[in-house]
């Protein structure tokens, strides 16, 4: 795939990693485009955050978020007269990271790029993306083999590969509590509710893996007003421990605990 002008595009992979080096890929070839730079030169001064026609932007590592000044900054230098020939393109890193505020913010960009520039946002959570951002940008899925669902037998151990970073304890503590339909539930949601975010991860992407092995209709159906459910729950953020239990409370609901 090659960007086109004027084009926002969202990535999403189950590998951070791996997601943000098929961004930086793709935006090294589309900046080489009217360059007087050969390509090697391009991707040394692009991975060194010296290239002038490039910005990444993702959440400072004191904060919670990327706020709406951050967000702003892509409009400014997206305004700003170009230093080198060629294009321009803006990476926003783990893009679910953006408050409201800051999504919002940069909508009229998404939709209406500057023509000699293409946005790319990276993601590992497509669903905690505002629907806004999403329905604005092209959609591309980047996999890894490893990451098949198709080599696992046991549904534990994608969700396991698929979230390296995240306490496998915790991993096995949700996915058991799924199994067992919710049994010692408040004192699980007492315990980890500061998690709740993670949580709902392993949740969607447990039963994303039931739904592909099982092919039923039904939990593709809950799958995804689960999806919506955590979308909103991550931006609003409620008491968190309730957020938990009405999680597990609506699939409870639809019989989907106990499932393997």
């Amino acid at each position: 795939m090659m960007l086109s002008n004027g084009s926002s595009l969202i990535l999403y992979g189950q590998s951070k990693d791996i997601t943000l080096r098929r961004a930086y890929d793709l935006a090294i070839d589309y900046l080489v485009v009217g360059s007087d730079m050969q390509r090697e030169e391009v991707e040394k001064h692009v991975y060194a955050g010296t290239y002038q026609n490039f910005m990444r932007l993702k959440k400072a590592e004191d904060k919670n978020e990327i706020a709406v000044d951050d967000s702003r900054s892509i409009i400014e230098f997206l305004s700003l007269k170009k230093c080198l020939p060629g294009n321009r393109v803006v990476i926003i890193e783990s893009a679910e990271d953006m408050s409201r505020n800051a999504a919002n913010s940069i909508l009229k960009t998404l939709e209406e790029p500057p023509e000699d520039a293409s946005l790319i946002l990276t993601t590992s959570r497509f669903f905690s993306i505002l629907p806004t951002i999403r329905s604005r940008c092209f959609k591309l899925t980047v996999k890894s083999e490893q990451q098949s669902i198709f080599n696992f037998q046991d549904p534990i151990d994608y969700v396991k590969a698929t979230f390296p970073d995240v306490d496998q304890k915790l991993i096995e503590r949700t996915v058991l509590l799924l199994q067992s339909g919710g049994k010692s539930l408040i004192e699980f949601s007492k315990q980890y509710a500061d998690s709740m975010t993670q949580i709902l991860d392993i949740m969607i992407s447990y039963f994303y893996v039931v739904c592909l092995k099982t092919g039923s209709a039904v939990i593709a159906d809950v799958l995804l007003n689960l999806c919506e459910f955590a979308n909103l729950s991550s931006y609003t953020y409620p008491d968190k421990q309730s957020v938990i239990i009405s999680a597990f409370e609506f699939l409870n609901k639809n019989d989907l605990c106990f499932q393997k």
